[in-house]
C-alpha cells in the first residue's frame, strides 16, 4: 500500500492491499477495487483507469509493448490535443482582446481601463516616432537568431529543466538542458515534450532581457520586496519556454492569479481564453477537483475565445483569465508572473481557490502572503503622498489587502482556533520583522505591532479614496456650471479639469464593472483600533464579485489563508492548478 494515498473505490477508512496507479490522471486504485487479479497486475506495463480510457486509450500489458502496439497508442495519444482542438469551434478574440500600440500601454491606461481583458500588442504596431514594438514596450529581447542550443550554453548544461510529458500532462523528471537540446533538435520524435517553467532569473541569458516597462512599474516583487532581502524573493518573473510543434497546456489559472507578460521570440502560439466570471470560476474548480476528462471549454459553452499569436507578439493577461495553449509551430517564448494593485480581489480569490482544491504548496505563487506584507509595509512607510497617487481600483483593492492580512492575524487568537502548531507558525513567517515592530498613533493611542500597521495604513487608505472622491464630485459641478452657463462651444477644447474628470468617471466605470474589483468601499468594514479589525462574519467566504450588481451586493468578507509553506504530500493531480507550475 502506498502510503497517504487512498483508494477513490474503496469503502473502507483504513484500505490495504497492491495499488495501481493511472498513469494518464495519477489516480490509484486498489486492485481487488477494480477487479483485477495479481496475475494481470504482475502482467500490467501501463494501467489507465475505466474514466482516461476514453482519452488515454486501454491499459497495456507487457507483452503488447514487446510486440510494438504500444507504438501506435503513444502516436494516438499525441494528437489526441490537436484532435480534441480541431472538434470544437472556437470564438474569434475581436471583442475581447485589445489590440493596442506598446507606447500607449500605460499605468495611466490601464487605471483607467482596469486591465479587465488580455491586450496585445503586435509587431510593428507603435507610432511613428517609434522604430519598432520592443523600444516601445520599453523592453528588450535576445536576437530572433537564438536557438535552444544557445539556451542551453547561456544557462548552462548541468541545469535541470521541468519538461512536460504532452500527451499526460504530466512532469517527467531527471531532465537537463543538454538532454532537452538533444530531444529538440531530433528530427522524429517519439514522444511530444514541452518546456514551460525554466525560470532564467540570474543567468547569462537573463543578462539579453529587460522585461517590458509597464511590468516593472506593476509588479509588487520589484517594487515592494526590499533589494537587500534576496533570500527567499520569489522568482517567478522571467522564464524561457520552448515548445515543439504539437505542444498543449490544458487550462489553468496562473498560480495565486498572477498576470503574465508572454513575448513570442520565434514561433507561434494558440491561446484558448476564458473570462474569470464567478460561475467560470466556480466551473473550474470544480473541474479541476474532480479531476474530470472532459475539456474545460465544453463547460463553458460559448465563452472560449481563439487567440492567435505570431512571431514578436506581446501578450498580456490578466488575473484569473482560464486559458490553454496550443504550439502550431516550434516556439521560443520569453514571460514572466507578476501580482500587482490593480487585481488585489482577484488574487486574493485565486488563491482561495488553491487551497479550496488542495493545491499543493509547489504549485502556488512563492510567498504570496509574505509579499502582501511587504506592499503594506511599503505603501504605508511612503504614506498620503504615494496614496493618492492611485486609483480608486487600487486603493479600494489595497483595503481588501488589509483585511486579509489582518484576518490571518486574528485567527491566531481566535477563541476556538482549530489551526495546528505548524499552521499557526507558518502564518507568523509571512509578516517581516519591521511590520512586526511598526510604532503608530492611531486615534490618539500609541501602538506598536503588526495590527498598528495596517489599522494606520487603512486610515490612511481612506482618506486618500475621501479626497479624490470629494475632487471628483467638485469637478463633475464645474462641469455642470459649464455646460449650464453655455461657456463651451460645441467644438471648444477640452480643459485640464474636464479631462480630469473624464479619467475619472472612466476609472469608476471600470471599477464597477471590472470582474477583478473588490467590494465597494461603503460595504467594507472599518477597523477601529479599540476593537478586533475582523469581524466573525470576514471569516465566511464569498464569491468575487463580477459585475456592478455583485459589488453592491456583496459585503466585505475576508477569506483566511495561510502561507502554507509547511504542507504536507499528496499525489499529484494531472488536471487543474496542481498538475505543475504552469507559465504559459
Amino acid at each position: 500500500m502506498r502510503e497517504g494515498i487512498k483508494c477513490p473505490l474503496c469503502p473502507k477508512d483504513v484500505p490495504t492491499g497492491i495499488m495501481v496507479g493511472c498513469e494518464h490522471c495519477n489516480i490509484f486504485y486498489h486492485i481487488v477495487c477494480i477487479s483485477m487479479t495479481i496475475e494481470q497486475y504482475e502482467e500490467l506495463d501501463k494501467y489507465h483507469c475505466r474514466s482516461c480510457e476514453p482519452i488515454a486509450g486501454p491499459s497495456i500489458s507487457q507483452q503488447q509493448s514487446k510486440s510494438g502496439q504500444q507504438t501506435a497508442n503513444t502516436s494516438a495519444l499525441q494528437s489526441k490535443w490537436k484532435d480534441a482542438l480541431q472538434e470544437r469551434t472556437f470564438l474569434p478574440c475581436d471583442t475581447i482582446v485589445q489590440r493596442i500600440a506598446g507606447e500607449d500601454l500605460t499605468l495611466e491606461y490601464l487605471r483607467a481601463t482596469g486591465f479587465t481583458s488580455p491586450i496585445i500588442v503586435d509587431e510593428g504596431t507603435t507610432h511613428e516616432n517609434k522604430s519598432d514594438s520592443h523600444a516601445a514596450l520599453g523592453m528588450k529581447m535576445p536576437p530572433r537568431t537564438l536557438t535552444v542550443d544557445a539556451v542551453r550554453d547561456a544557462v548552462g548544461g548541468e541545469r535541470v529543466v521541468p519538461v512536460i510529458d504532452v500527451a499526460s500532462q504530466s512532469e517527467m523528471d531527471e531532465w537537463t538542458m543538454d538532454r532537452w537540446a538533444a530531444y529538440f533538435g531530433e528530427e522524429n520524435k517519439a514522444r511530444v515534450l514541452n518546456v514551460i517553467s525554466l525560470e532564467i532569473s540570474g543567468t547569462r541569458l537573463a543578462e539579453q532581457i529587460v522585461v517590458p516597462r509597464i511590468v516593472r512599474e506593476l509588479d509588487w516583487v520589484d517594487n515592494f520586496w526590499p533589494k537587500e532581502r534576496t533570500y527567499n524573493v520569489p522568482k517567478v518573473q522571467l522564464y524561457c519556454l520552448m515548445s515543439v510543434q504539437g505542444s498543449f497546456t490544458n487550462f489553468h489559472i496562473d498560480f495565486g492569479g498572477s498576470s503574465v507578460f508572454y513575448h513570442i521570440l520565434r514561433g507561434s502560439k494558440i491561446f484558448y481564453v476564458v473570462e474569470p466570471t464567478t460561475a467560470n470560476l466556480k466551473k473550474y474548480a470544480e473541474w479541476s477537483m474532480e479531476q474530470e476528462n472532459n475539456f474545460f471549454s465544453d463547460l463553458v459553452d460559448g465563452q472560449c475565445f481563439k487567440v492567435e499569436l505570431k512571431e514578436g507578439d506581446t501578450l498580456f493577461v490578466p488575473a484569473g483569465w482560464i486559458h490553454a495553449v496550443y504550439t502550431p509551430t516550434n516556439s521560443i517564448v520569453f514571460g514572466g508572473n507578476f501580482i500587482h494593485s490593480l487585481h488585489i480581489p482577484m488574487q486574493n480569490r485565486i488563491t482561495d481557490i488553491e487551497i479550496e482544491t488542495d493545491t499543493h504548496v509547489k504549485f502556488r505563487f512563492p510567498q504570496f502572503d509574505r509579499l502582501g506584507w511587504y506592499v503594506a509595509l511599503g505603501c504605508a512607510q511612503r504614506g498620503s503622498a504615494y496614496l493618492s497617487g492611485l486609483s480608486a481600483l487600487e486603493l479600494n483593492g489595497l483595503l481588501e489587502l488589509i483585511s486579509r492580512l489582518a484576518g490571518q492575524q486574528k485567527q491566531l487568537n481566535a477563541k476556538g482556533c482549530k489551526l495546528s502548531k505548524n499552521e499557526k507558525q507558518a502564518i507568523k513567517n509571512t509578516v517581516p520583522d519591521e511590520a512586526a515592530v511598526w510604532m503608530s498613533v492611531v486615534n490618539g493611542k500609541l501602538e506598536r505591532g503588526r495590527l498598528a500597521l495596517l489599522r494606520e495604513l487603512e486610515l490612511t487608505v481612506r482618506e486618500a479614496l475621501a479626497t479624490r472622491q470629494s475632487g471628483t464630485d467638485e469637478k463633475k459641478d464645474q462641469a455642470e456650471n459649464r455646460a449650464v452657463n453655455g461657456s463651451e462651444g460645441v467644438m471648444g477644447t477640452e480643459s485640464g479639469d474636464q479631462r480630469d474628470s473624464t479619467t475619472e468617471l472612466t476609472t469608476q466605470h471600470s471599477l464597477e464593472q471590472n470582474v477583478h474589483c473588490t467590494a465597494i468601499q461603503e460595504n467594507l468594514e472599518p477597523l477601529e483600533a479599540q476593537e478586533p479589525l475582523v469581524k466573525e462574519a470576514t471569516a465566511e467566504k464569498r464569491p468575487c464579485p463580477t459585475s456592478l450588481e455583485d459589488i453592491k451586493s456583496v459585503a466585505e468578507k475576508t477569506v483566511v489563508c495561510e502561507d502554507q509553506d509547511t504542507g504536507g504530500t499528496r499525489p499529484r493531480r494531472v488536471n487543474g492548478f496542481s498538475s505543475y507550475s504552469n507559465h504559459e
